[in-house]
């Protein structure tokens, strides 16, 4: 298969999957917990927390993090990267994502988290064979 062609199965998986598991880590152990895709570029992912989340005292600590998605048809991703909590002023319609499913971002609390991309791997059966994902166009 074209590495454009897996590349666009990738990008499907994020499309399709509103939820996704974040994993982070918490001095010498791993928290992982379910979020919200409220948007995404490429494999860049956009999403949310409260800021009074222990998930944001662990991404300034370490900002590596992993997120992993999976489908209906047991296929998952997982995104390696960095992420940026964006707690300053924020241009809200700059980013095209519907405001309608998060009406928590009325809430002052509540900041964006971004995470960009620096590993992709998808797991297409059971084989249990990862296949790295470019994350750019080729």
């Amino acid at each position: 298969m074209a590495s454009n062609d897996i590349r666009n199965q990738a990008l499907s998986i994020i499309e399709e999957v509103r939820i996704f598991f974040l994993a982070s880590v918490d001095g010498d152990k791993p928290r992982l917990r379910p979020m919200t895709r409220i948007y995404h570029d490429g494999f860049c992912i956009w999403s949310c927390s409260h800021k009074d989340t222990s998930k944001l005292k662990q991404i300034r600590s370490n900002p590596m993090v992993e997120a992993c998605f999976l489908d209906q048809s047991n296929r998952h991703l997982r995104v390696l990267g960095a992420a940026e909590i964006l707690d300053g002023e924020v241009d809200w319609d700059a980013i095209p994502f519907k405001r309608d499913d998060l009406p928590m971002l009325e809430d002052p609390d509540y900041i964006l988290i971004k995470i960009f991309p620096k590993e992709v791997r998808m797991l297409n059966d059971w084989s249990l064979e990862y296949r790295d994902i470019p994350i750019h166009e080729e």
